[in-house]
């Protein structure tokens, strides 16, 4: 069971936040998995698809709450 997870983690991207995981979910990208995160056992890590696209829109989420937090201040 350990190595089916370590394969499925290789082909995957790891997202540690909750809001960057709800991000993903509204913009149409599937949960392929969750795991424990193994430093911090009482939270969640979801598993997303591995593509170029993915990684352009964590960027862009990234950067426009980066953005809305500099207003918030």
């Amino acid at each position: 069971m350990e190595e089916l997870r370590m394969a499925k983690k290789n082909d995957s991207y790891a997202v540690y936040t909750r809001w960057l995981a709800v991000e993903l979910r509204k913009a149409g990208y599937k949960i392929i998995g969750t795991t424990v995160n193994e430093y911090h056992p009482e939270f969640t890590v979801w598993l997303f698809e591995n593509t170029d696209e993915l990684r352009e829109k964590i960027k862009e989420l990234s950067a426009t709450r980066k953005q809305n937090k500099s207003k918030e201040k």
